[in-house]
């Protein structure tokens, strides 16, 4: 099943954004909504109309157009039947998972440097290519032997 990333900066627009952004948002606007902090809405929907809707619009056209998209006062409607898996994953948890597995995963092990070669894109040749010296084969073969070297050079690339 495939992840869906989410964080800071994201798309929290309500018209195209991916699933948990729209949620988190419709859930804000909905507890907004009940707890009558209209300058607060204001400020959200002036940072991302809807549907050409700002802040400044009356109460009564934004309570419209948000209930276009199921939200109401301390109550959302998530669209959808349901039945589909979804697997959500903080942008930021994934950023910290990578570098870990960077830092402490030993490549050489993973990748087999000497079983694969590379192509150089864009560049003509009329005879013999040195498939095993290319920039992505130096660079991956590069960061399996600095990993697995005593003097941990891979952290100098950070």
């Amino acid at each position: 099943m495939p992840t869906n990333l989410y964080g800071p900066n994201d798309n929290f627009h309500l018209e195209n954004s991916h699933v948990m952004p729209a949620m988190m948002r419709k859930v804000y606007l909905a507890r907004l909504i009940h707890d009558g902090t209209w300058d607060k809405i204001a400020t959200d929907l002036n940072k991302r109309p809807v549907e050409g809707v700002t802040g400044n619009a009356p109460k009564e056209d934004i309570l419209a157009v948000l209930s276009k998209y199921g939200i109401y006062d301390n109550k959302v409607v998530l669209w959808g039947t349901g039945t589909p898996l979804r697997e959500f994953l903080w942008s930021e948890d994934m950023a910290d998972a990578s570098v870990h597995v960077l830092l402490n995963v030993n490549f050489s092990d993973i990748i087999g440097i000497e079983k694969y070669s590379s192509v150089h894109y864009g560049a003509s040749t009329d005879g013999a290519v040195d498939r095993n010296h290319s920039a992505s084969e130096t660079a991956t073969s590069m960061l399996a032997q600095a990993r697995s070297s005593p003097s941990g050079n891979f952290q100098n690339w950070l």
